[in-house]
C-alpha cells in the first residue's frame, strides 16, 4: 500500500486562502441577515462612491468592483451607514496598522499574522474568523451573531476592550465605530500597490456573549456573569433592588398581542381607518412568537371579520400568509437572526398613535412612549428605595438645608467659623450634661475614686490611688508626734520647701475616702473624729518625721509614682506625695506632684491657692506655694 507522502501537503492551503470574494462577502453577511451592507469604492480623479445593497445582491457587486480600491461595511444598517441607521451588529475587528506595529514583525505580514495568531490562542480567545493583509497592514474579524442596536454599548465597550490588548500589534483605537469599513480581498491597495487577500481564519461564527467574556477574561476585568452575581449579591443583602426578570421573545408579544386586543375594546370594537393594515400586521405578528400558534391563515381571517371588516380580502390574505412564512422559519439563539420581526414599545405606540395618558388609563404593558417608559422605571425605582428604609427626598432636604439657607451670611462669618462655632457648642453642651449627672464624672468622696487630670493635655480619667511598697515603713502614731519642737518644724519645714522645687507636671491621681485607727477599726462616717482621721491618715504616708501642721504631709518614696505613667523625670527630680483633705474629714485624698502643687490644688478646685505655706521661702526656679487644706465642707 502506497503511504501518504507529507511532502505532498507543503503546497496546501488553509480553506480561508482559498475562498473568493463573493464567499467571503455571503459568509460575512448572509442572505438572511437583517439589514444591508454598504460598498464604497474609491476610483483616483473621481473620489469616492458608496451604495447599498441587499444581502443577495452584495457578492456580485463585490467581484465587480476588486480593479479598483473597494471596501464593505463589517455591520449592517437600514439605509446609509450611521448609528441611528443601525440594523445589526455583526462583528467585532481590529485594525492593525503598519505605523503602529513594531517594525520586526510589519515588513512580514505572514509572520505579522501568525505571531498575532498565536498570541490570541495564548490569551485564550477563540481564533478569529478572518485574518487579511490589507496591503499596508493586517485586519482580524470575528464574526458574531447577530446584536440589535440596543446592544451598542456592550458591544463598544467588548470592541475597546480588544483593542487595548493588541495595541502592542499595532492596533488602531480610533477603529471602535460601527459604520467602520474593512477592505474587499481581491481589491488593489493603490497606496501599496499590494492586492489585499486572506491570510487565515477559522470562518466560524461566534457567541457575542461567549467571546466579549474571553475577552474580559483576557484583559483582567469581571465578566458579564461576574457582575451579575453581583447585582444579585447586592440585592439580596439589602445594597440594591432586585433585578428585573426580562421576558422572553414569546411572552413580550403575547403581552403586546393583550394591548393591542385592549386597544381595540377602547375603539369600540373597530379599528380605525388608516390603523387597519398596521394592527392586523402587528397582530399577526404576535402569532408568530408563539410556541403554538396554530393555524396563523386562520386565525388572521377570523380576527379580519371582527376588527377590521373594511380590508379587502387581497390585504387580509398578504398579511395572514406573510406571518405564517415567518413562524414556519427555525428558531435562533439570536433573536435577530430568526427571520421574524422585533418591534419596540415605543415604535408600536408611534406606529398606532397611542398617547402616554392613553397608555396609562388603559394599563398598557408594552405599548408606550419611552417617555412613559422613562416614568414608569423611575416610580418602581422610588418604591424599592422607600421599601429600603431609603429617605424620600423632600424629607432629606428638609433636614439637610444648612447649605441652602447659608446661615453664615445672616451673621456675617465664614462658613468654617459658622461650623467651629457649632463644633464649639456642641461640646460645651455635652460638657453641661456630664455635670449634670455627678454619678458618673463628679468627685463624690463616696466612690472611693477622683477624676484624674492632666493639666496640660486637658485629658479626664478615673485612677485608683497608688499603692505603697512593702518594704516602705510606715510608721505607726504614737504621742510623742503630737508635740513637734521648733527645730522639728524647721526641719520639717526645710523639707517641705525641697519638696517645692521639684520641676515637672502635676496630676491628681486618686481619693481614700476612709482611714483606719490604730485598733484596725475604719473611721468612714460623718461623725469621725476630724483631728483623728488626719493624724492618722498623716502618719501612715509619713516617713521623715512629724507633719509640719495638720493641714498637709509628704512622703518620699519613689513606689509613689503612678503604674504605667511612663513619665521621664528631669534632672534632679525626686516624686513625692502630699496629702489633702479638701472637703470633709472622709474625703482624703492623694496629689502626685513634682511642680505647682498649686497649680494641682487649683486643678481640684481648692481656694485659696496664693497663700504661702507656713515656713516656705522664696526659691529661685520653682513655684512655692501651697494651698492651705479647708477644714469643713463648707471651705
Amino acid at each position: 500500500m502506497e503511504q501518504l507522502d507529507p511532502a505532498h501537503l507543503l503546497d496546501a492551503q488553509p480553506v480561508a486562502q482559498q475562498l473568493t470574494t463573493a464567499d467571503y462577502v455571503r459568509l460575512l453577511h448572509p442572505i438572511t441577515s437583517i439589514g444591508k451592507p454598504t460598498i464604497m469604492t474609491a476610483i483616483a480623479g473621481k473620489g469616492r462612491h458608496s451604495k447599498i445593497y441587499r444581502t443577495c445582491e452584495a457578492p456580485w457587486m463585490a467581484e465587480c468592483c476588486l480593479s479598483t480600491d473597494a471596501y464593505i461595511t463589517l455591520n449592517r444598517f437600514h439605509g446609509p451607514r450611521q448609528d441611528q441607521q443601525l440594523a445589526a451588529l455583526n462583528a467585532l475587528y481590529l485594525d492593525l496598522d503598519f505605523d503602529l506595529a513594531p517594525r520586526s514583525l510589519a515588513s512580514h505580514p505572514v509572520t505579522w499574522a501568525r505571531e498575532f495568531t498565536r498570541d490570541v490562542e495564548r490569551r485564550g480567545l477563540p481564533a478569529p474568523s478572518f485574518v487579511t493583509f490589507t496591503g499596508r497592514g493586517l485586519a482580524a474579524i470575528w464574526l458574531i451573531n447577530d446584536l440589535p442596536p440596543k446592544a451598542r454599548r456592550r458591544w463598544s465597550a467588548a470592541q475597546k476592550a480588544l483593542i487595548s490588548l493588541y495595541r502592542c500589534y499595532g492596533a488602531d483605537p480610533r477603529c471602535c465605530d460601527t459604520a467602520r469599513v474593512f477592505r474587499i480581498p481581491g481589491s488593489i491597495n493603490f497606496k501599496s500597490g499590494r492586492t489585499v487577500e486572506i491570510l487565515g481564519g477559522n470562518l466560524q461564527r461566534h457567541s457575542f456573549e461567549d467571546l466579549a467574556d474571553r475577552i474580559y477574561i483576557a484583559a483582567g476585568r469581571p465578566t458579564r456573569r461576574d457582575l451579575q452575581a453581583r447585582k444579585k449579591r447586592k440585592a439580596r443583602s439589602g445594597q440594591g433592588g432586585p433585578r428585573r426578570s426580562r421576558l422572553s421573545p414569546g411572552q413580550r408579544f403575547l403581552a403586546i398581542q393583550q394591548d393591542l386586543e385592549c386597544l381595540l375594546d377602547a375603539w369600540g370594537g373597530r379599528v380605525p381607518v388608516g390603523y387597519r393594515n398596521t394592527w392586523l400586521h402587528l397582530w399577526a405578528t404576535c402569532l408568530t412568537h408563539q410556541d403554538t400558534p396554530g393555524d396563523i391563515d386562520a386565525r388572521t381571517h377570523a380576527m379580519a371579520r371582527i376588527a377590521t371588516p373594511g380590508l379587502s380580502a387581497s390585504e387580509v390574505g398578504a398579511i395572514a400568509r406573510h406571518a405564517a412564512e415567518r413562524a414556519s422559519l427555525p428558531r435562533s439563539g439570536s433573536l435577530m437572526s430568526n427571520g421574524r420581526y422585533h418591534y419596540a414599545g415605543a415604535t408600536l405606540a408611534e406606529l398606532l398613535c397611542v398617547s402616554d395618558k392613553m397608555a396609562h388609563d388603559l394599563g398598557l404593558r408594552q405599548i408606550f412612549s419611552l417617555t412613559e417608559r422613562q416614568r414608569r422605571k423611575a416610580g418602581k425605582q422610588r418604591m424599592r428605595r422607600a421599601a429600603s428604609g431609603a429617605m424620600a427626598r423632600a424629607s432629606y432636604l428638609a433636614a439637610n438645608a444648612i447649605s441652602r439657607t447659608k446661615p453664615w451670611e445672616a451673621q456675617g462669618i465664614s462658613r468654617a467659623t459658622w461650623y467651629r462655632r457649632q463644633k464649639v457648642e456642641a461640646e460645651t453642651s455635652r460638657m453641661g450634661e456630664a455635670q449634670e449627672h455627678p454619678s458618673e464624672t463628679g468627685s463624690c468622696p463616696l466612690q472611693g475614686a477622683l477624676p484624674c487630670r492632666r493639666l496640660e493635655e486637658g485629658e479626664g480619667d478615673t485612677r485608683t490611688p497608688p499603692q505603697f511598697s512593702p518594704n516602705t515603713p510606715m510608721p505607726m502614731p504614737d504621742a510623742g508626734r503630737t508635740a513637734k519642737s521648733p527645730g522639728e518644724r524647721q526641719d520639717a519645714d526645710k523639707g517641705a520647701q525641697e519638696a517645692l522645687t521639684v520641676s515637672a507636671r502635676t496630676e491628681l491621681i486618686g481619693a481614700r475616702p476612709r482611714a483606719e485607727m490604730p485598733n484596725g477599726e475604719t473611721m468612714t462616717g460623718p461623725h469621725a473624729d476630724e483631728m483623728e482621721l488626719r493624724r492618722e491618715a498623716f502618719a501612715s504616708i509619713s516617713n521623715i518625721g512629724a507633719a509640719p501642721s495638720d493641714s498637709h504631709a509628704w512622703h518620699w518614696d519613689a513606689a509613689a509614682e503612678p503604674r504605667g505613667a511612663g513619665r521621664r523625670l528631669e534632672t534632679g527630680c525626686r516624686p513625692f506625695l502630699i496629702a489633702v483633705a479638701p472637703a470633709g474629714p472622709h474625703d482624703l485624698v492623694e496629689v502626685f506632684g513634682r511642680r505647682g502643687v498649686g497649680e494641682a490644688l487649683k486643678a481640684f478646685g481648692i481656694p485659696g491657692l496664693n497663700l504661702s505655706c507656713r515656713g516656705a521661702k522664696e526659691h529661685r526656679g520653682g513655684d512655692r506655694s501651697v494651698a492651705p487644706i479647708p477644714t469643713s465642707p463648707s471651705a
